[in-house]
Order: C-alpha cells, then sequence, then structure tokens
C-alpha cells in the first residue's frame, strides 16, 4: 500500500526456535504523537472525531 501516513515497508527477517519461526516486519518510523498522548495532554474528542480517526487507520 502506498500512502503518506502509512509507513513504508523496508525488509523482515525470521528467527527460528525449536517450537517455531517468528516473523518480523521492519517498517519506515513515522514521527509524531500517540493517540494516549493527545488524550494525557487533555484532549477529549467529540464521537464524530473519534470516528474521522477511525476511518484515516482504516
Amino acid at each position: 500500500m502506498h500512502h503518506p501516513q502509512i509507513p513504508k515497508y523496508l525488509n523482515y527477517f525470521y528467527i527460528d526456535t525449536e517450537q517455531d519461526r517468528w516473523f518480523y516486519l521492519i517498517r519506515e518510523l513515522l514521527s509524531g504523537n500517540s493517540l494516549a498522548t493527545w488524550v494525557e495532554k487533555g484532549w477529549h474528542p467529540t464521537e464524530a472525531q473519534v470516528k474521522q480517526v477511525g476511518i484515516q487507520i482504516l
């Protein structure tokens, strides 16, 4: 997917254990505040704002 708000895929690797294989994706790091940080700083969104955030995430 190519969208300015979705971190770019860079690479992947895996680690084999005795029981399983663990896969890891390496993605671009984006700067910005998390939703939790906004709330801690006093942001109390309206229902419409919460819906808009959900739409942006999807």
